[in-house]
C-alpha cells in the first residue's frame, strides 16, 4: 500500500512533512471542538513514527497552565489575583504565568528575559507578603 506523499520510511528528510499534515487537521480540530491541540516532539525509526499530541480543554479560550493556577493557587498560600503578579528572587524578577499539577515546583513563572522557571507556591506567597 502506498501513501499519498510516497514516503517508504521515515528519516529526517520527511518527517517535518508529517507534522505539517497532522498541525494542518490539528487546526480543523481546534474549530471542531473548541480545545486546543498542540504537538510536541517526534521520534521515529523505519516504519513507524510517533508523535507527541497535547490537548487543552480551554474553557473561555485560557490557557490551562492559567486555569489550573486559578484552580489551585489557594491551596498554595496563594490567591487567584496574583495571575501576572512579579515578585523579585535574587536579582532576577518573575512574573506568575501558571501553575500545573503533582509537581513540588508548581507554579510557572517567567523571568524578564522570557525563560519559564517553576517556584513552590508557598515561598513566593512568603515574596508576596503573605
Amino acid at each position: 500500500m502506498t501513501n499519498s506523499l510516497g514516503i517508504k520510511r521515515f528519516d529526517k528528510n520527511n518527517i517535518d512533512s508529517v507534522r505539517d499534515i497532522v498541525e494542518k487537521k490539528i487546526k480543523e480540530l481546534e474549530a471542531e471542538t473548541g480545545m486546543t491541540f498542540s504537538t510536541g516532539s517526534i521520534t521515529y525509526g523505519g516504519f513507524e513514527l510517533t508523535l507527541q499530541c497535547k490537548v487543552d480543554l480551554n474553557p473561555n479560550g485560557m490557557p490551562a497552565k492559567e486555569m489550573s493556577f486559578l484552580t489551585n493557587c489557594m491551596s498554595e498560600g496563594l490567591k487567584p489575583e496574583d495571575l501576572g503578579s512579579t515578585f523579585i528572587d535574587g536579582r532576577s524578577r518573575y512574573k506568575i504565568i501558571g501553575h500545573k499539577i503533582n509537581t513540588r515546583y508548581n507554579i510557572i513563572c517567567e523571568r524578564t528575559d522570557g525563560k519559564e522557571y517553576s517556584f513552590k507556591g508557598r515561598y513566593i506567597a512568603e515574596l508576596l507578603g503573605r
